[in-house]
This record gives structure tokens, sequence and C-alpha cells, in this order.
């Protein structure tokens, strides 16, 4: 749970409408204070929401979508009314309110996706200040919300506030070194309720209780700044985001299944694993020897326990410096690695990116382990974990 709950304390929303054009991929509205909003429409039930700073929307790449460049929009069309701009695809539309600016989107059948809400502190749904941005929307009181990436507690994130900032939970001054002491009540990272983790990605489903079938919503706002969500509220959620332009891309569902299709094709797809990948590892951070690890596979096969790979962790390396073994631990490195082979193991040594006081510089590198056998032809290990009595850095 985030200690201090978000505020809008001299956030101004984005004015009124002034005029409207229209493009071939998108409808761009022009505020009346210097600003301007754009939708996007993507695929019949997606589409991207942009705000621009300064009157310039920033389309340097991201990097969280894996092809940019996307097809040719669907068939799409703009009514503009007295009060009000409507965006319609084939399965969705997206409300803009003139004045003051506001948002909502509706499925095609009727069903809501959003809509704006304003705060208990007054602010308007989409509030900003400087290069900080909070958006406010409704929900009913029994609403279900799932994703945010790696989080504790249960999968329904109702009922909690998160902070979307990764870090490694193991160093010892997590917190502090990443400025998130004041951020969060729990600081044992062994607490079920500690937040944040590793890995937070900007990405969640709404389940709408109150409509037949709980029809699901995506939403996934394409920024990497720190952030805060707030789903502890009984009728409004609300995020955060402290730095970059307001991106965000909706995804009309309504089942979470066909989100996660349209969400995985825009931010790309894994390649299907390798077979041994999928089968049980021997994985804990332990200071092993060479002899030590090939004594534990070879235990797992005598004792007929099914086991594909095994796992080295930072220990291993000379000084922990990457591309490196520590000769006294593991005398042949190359012998261990076909030792571990013979008998169908893939070992996996890490990575890890760290900066320590008696290093000239960090170390960022992957670690490509090539082993001879015809069942293991690559084994390709990376971590972004930070090596003990290292200072923690951030990896953008």
């Amino acid at each position: 749970m985030n200690k201090q709950p978000i505020s809008t304390r001299f956030f101004i929303g984005p004015g009124s409408v002034v005029s409207i054009e229209k493009t071939d991929a998108s409808a761009i509205l022009t505020l009346d204070r210097g600003e301007k909003f754009r939708v996007d429409p993507i695929w019949e039930d997606v589409v991207r929401l942009k705000l621009s700073r300064g009157g310039t929307f920033d389309e340097s790449p991201t990097f969280a979508c894996a092809d940019a460049s996307f097809p040719t929009p669907p068939a799409w069309h703009l009514e503009d009314f007295a009060d009000r701009v409507e965006i319609s695809t084939a399965a969705m539309t997206v409300v803009a309110r003139k004045s003051p600016f506001g948002l909502a989107a509706w499925r095609a059948d009727g069903s809501v996706i959003f809509t704006g809400a304003t705060a208990p502190d007054g602010a308007e749904s989409l509030v900003s200040l400087n290069d900080e941005f909070v958006v406010t929307r409704r929900c009913g009181a029994h609403d279900a919300f799932f994703g945010l990436g790696e989080k504790t507690g249960p999968l329904n994130r109702r009922g909690r506030s998160y902070v979307q900032y990764n870090i490694d939970i193991f160093t010892e001054d997590a917190l502090t070194c990443h400025r998130l002491e004041h951020d969060v009540w729990v600081a044992d990272a062994r607490d079920p309720e500690f937040d944040p983790y590793y890995v937070n990605i900007p990405f969640f489903y709404h389940l709408d209780a109150a409509s037949p079938g709980a029809p699901a919503a995506g939403f996934f706002i394409d920024n990497g700044a720190k952030a805060y969500f707030e789903f502890q509220h009984r009728d409004h959620y609300r995020y955060r985001f402290c730095g970059g332009q307001y991106t965000e891309y909706l995804f009309a569902g309504p089942s979470m299944a066909a989100i996660l299709d349209r969400y995985t094709r825009l931010t790309g797809r894994m390649a299907a694993p390798p077979l041994w990948s999928l089968g049980m590892h021997q994985c804990r951070w332990h200071d092993y020897t060479q002899s030590q690890i090939l004594e534990i596979g070879d235990e797992y096969r005598q004792r007929g326990i099914p086991c594909d790979a095994l796992w080295l962790d930072i220990d291993y390396m000379d000084g922990f410096r990457v591309f490196t073994w520590d000769s006294k631990k593991f005398r042949m490195p190359p012998a261990c690695s076909n030792r571990c082979a013979g008998p169908g193991f893939a070992a996996s040594p890490l990575s890890t990116l760290v900066s320590r006081k008696n290093l000239a510089t960090p170390f960022l590198t992957k670690v490509s382990g090539r082993i001879s056998s015809a069942k293991l032809k690559m084994v390709d290990s990376i971590s972004v974990k930070y090596g003990p009595g290292a200072r923690s850095f951030r990896i953008l």
C-alpha cells in the first residue's frame, strides 16, 4: 500500500476543445490551454489516446510496442456534436466532452469501457502538472482489477494501492536508494504486503461486475516513469505517472482472452520456449563449487527425480564480473558444462549487473553459455540482479 495517497494539488485540466481535425489515421482535438489530444484507431477494438506537451506529441519509440508502424487503420468515423465529439469504429466509441474536456468510451452494444470521474478532491478526470499526469475514472463497488505485473497479495488488485517502479527487493537499501521509503508502508520484502517488486507493467484489466457477464476492458499506459495506482476506493480508481507523455491504449474486450490477444499483438509475443525450459529447475541462491553442483545433478538422477536445469547464481563469478568464473570454485568451467549436459541438464549461469566501489565501471552484458550437446544447443540467461556489496541502479 502507498503511504501517500495520490494528490492533484496544483494540477490542472487540459481546458476545453476549440477545434477538431480529422486525418486518415487520427482525430486531433485542439484545447484552449495550448495542448492537443489525439485519438488513433489501431484496430476495431483498440484505440490509442495521446495528450501533447507544449503542443507537440512525442512520437519517439518507447520500445514497449513490438511494431509501432501499425497497419492501415480500421474504418472509423467522427461525429461533431454541440457538447461532445464521438470517434467510432465498428466495435467501440470514444466520447470526448468539449467543456471541460473529459473522456469516456463504450462498446458497440452500449456497455461501458470506462467513464471519467471527478475525484473527491475536485480534480477533473485528466489533469497534469509539468510532466506529471493523473487519470481518475469510475468503477463499481464490486468491480475487479487484474494486472500491473509482479505483485503480492490476491490476483484481484481491488482494495489496495500500488507503486510501479522496478527494484531488487533483496538489496539492503532498496527502498532508500530508489527514494521509495516515503511511498510504501511495508519495508520488509518478505511481507506479502510489500510493493513494488522486480517487474511492474502498467497494463491492467477492469471487469464491470454490474453488467451482464462482467465484461472486461483493458488499459495499457505506454509510459516507463514511476507511477502509482489506487484501486481501494469504492466508486473510482486513479493512477498517477511522474513523467512522460500520456499515451494509453484502450482494449474493448469484452473477454480477457480477446484483450490479451490484442495486447500481446501490440507488445510482442515470445517464441516457443525449448522443451527443457518447461521442466523442473534446480535454482537456489547458494555459493556452489563445481563439485557441489555436479553432485546435486547426480543425486537428481540417482533418485529418479525429474530435473532439466541446474542454475548457478552470481557467486560463480570472479568478483561478480561478467564473463568470468571463480577459478578456485570452478577449475574447469567447460568440463563442468559438458558434464552437466551428459545426463541431460542445462547449465544456466546468471549474469549480474553491478556497480561496485572497487570496480571502475559497471558491467552490462549478457551471458551466453554454449553447451556441446545435441539436446542442448544454446542456453541464454540474463538476470537483472545486484551482487552483495553492490550499489543498486535503475536500468531504463
